[in-house]
């Protein structure tokens, strides 16, 4: 999804401006779309992709207290919406919020869930249940292996922040 929500961002932001065109045939495209405005930022050294990758994400992204915002929306999800929605108490709200400081200085990264599981405090099976409602909530994505032996089946490759505005304000911590 980040890479279309990247796309759309660049595409009306940087392209619409010096063409405007019908985006209804080009939006389904957006991959394309996509390396087309990544190729022209790249030449143009144009300052919108890192904006983009510090605000573009969110639909607020533009208001002057956005990452105040941010910082609010990413902390009521850990701590206040995961732990309603999951039937968990307010002691998880405090667990997920130290999952997600830690998963942000790491990312992007291939879990040890014993390692993270005693960093945090938490056993490995309520662990993966942590992960789960975070990719869930829209927080993080896991990357998977391919395959499709049992062995492989549900075992985590790589573990990423959903979106790029989340790791700039987190980082910012």
């Amino acid at each position: 999804h980040s890479v279309k929500y990247t796309a759309i961002y660049l595409f009306f932001i940087r392209i619409s401006k010096k063409s405007p065109k019908r985006t209804q045939h080009l939006l389904p495209d957006h991959v394309q779309l996509f390396l087309r405005v990544l190729h022209i930022e790249k030449q143009n050294q144009n300052p919108l992709f890192r904006e983009y990758l510090a605000s573009g994400y969110y639909p607020f992204g533009s208001d002057p207290e956005f990452e105040i915002e941010l910082g609010q929306v990413i902390m009521r999800t850990l701590e206040v919406d995961i732990p309603q929605f999951a039937n968990m108490n307010a002691a998880t709200g405090r667990k997920l919020k130290r999952l997600m400081a830690l998963i942000s200085t790491m990312a992007p990264f291939k879990p040890s869930m014993a390692s993270i599981a005693g960093k945090i405090e938490v056993s490995r099976n309520n662990l993966e249940d942590y992960f789960m409602f975070m990719e869930k909530a829209g927080m993080i994505a896991r990357l998977r292996q391919s395959g499709s032996s049992i062995n492989l089946l549900g075992k985590v490759e790589k573990v990423y922040l959903d979106n790029p505005n989340i790791l700039m304000n987190l980082g910012d911590e």
